[in-house]
């Protein structure tokens, strides 16, 4: 089932992709959160979890008004609970992408500095 409004939302509960989607947002985003303890969820077999409307909500209600606490923009279509989530996210990784790379690159020097004056191992 389609989600259009999640306040509007008939069903009881939602799958991962159908938050993922309504989110716009990839369903390993949606499981992370799950994971983590942020979003609530029941696992029903090994490969069958589901959320509870009022679950996923609550969710985005908790994230909004940290949002407008902190004074973020909604852009775009995605709510506004899965922007913060969502850029949060991506943001993160790539901070820690460039610190690793950054990190790497010194001893990457040093290393073929020792390789062409042959003082290296």
């Amino acid at each position: 089932m389609v989600i259009t409004n999640l306040n509007t939302h008939a069903a009881s509960y939602v799958t991962v992709t159908e938050l993922a989607e309504y989110w716009e947002v990839t369903r390993q985003l949606v499981y992370k959160h799950i994971q983590s303890g942020l979003l609530p969820a029941m696992r029903l077999g090994p490969r069958c979890v589901r959320i509870r409307t009022h679950d996923a909500r609550e969710f985005e209600r908790i994230l909004s008004s940290r949002a407008l606490n902190g004074a973020a923009r909604q852009v775009g279509r995605r709510p506004l609970a899965m922007q913060l989530i969502y850029s949060g996210s991506a943001g993160g990784a790539a901070n820690r992408r460039k610190q690793e790379e950054a990190a790497r690159e010194p001893r990457a020097a040093v290393v073929k500095n020792e390789a062409e004056d042959g003082t290296g191992d």
